[in-house]
């Protein structure tokens, strides 16, 4: 709902208007938003037919932010702060932060990189999106969760 507007895609709720992205983009700058989320709802293209709502974006939601953050001014420290610091702050989670001893549940990533979503490579089961071809930003290289890594760019683990 930061990254469009307008999209004729049933997702719940549904996509706003020009206005609404930039009061959305409005309360991340002042505060009000403190937490980014998704909602991976990775359905069969006979399920959208059918009208479930939902897209899958586990692969594409860092770019989606990182995108408008960029795009919008927003800090890198206010991007993490969001989309890992808070919601562990919020859920009374150790960790969210490199420090000694924290919990090594972190990502590696390109944040310059560029690029145009292809769902192609995508590792879901599924590739419901209505942003094919959009332009993103920021590409995760590595996932560790606990220090293992779950996820690496490229390599089937």
């Amino acid at each position: 709902h930061l990254f469009a507007c307008g999209i004729d895609y049933r997702v719940n709720p549904p996509f706003g208007t020009q206005d609404d992205v930039s009061a959305l983009i409005e309360a991340v700058c002042d505060g009000t938003i403190d937490i980014l989320a998704s909602d991976h709802a990775p359905h069969s293209a006979e399920d959208k037919v059918k009208g479930s709502p939902g897209l899958a974006n586990l692969e594409s939601a860092f770019g989606m932010y990182l995108k408008v953050f960029y795009d919008n001014g927003i800090s890198l420290n206010r991007f993490t702060e969001m989309s890992a610091y808070n919601p562990r702050r919020l859920l009374g989670l150790p960790g969210g932060i490199i420090a000694p001893g924290a919990p090594a549940d972190l990502i590696v990533a390109d944040v310059e990189e560029v690029y145009t979503l292809d769902t192609a490579g995508w590792r879901s089961k599924s590739r419901n999106t209505p942003f094919e071809g959009a332009s993103l930003r920021g590409r995760v290289l590595k996932t560790f969760v606990n220090g293992v890594v779950r996820y690496d760019y490229g390599q089937a683990l």
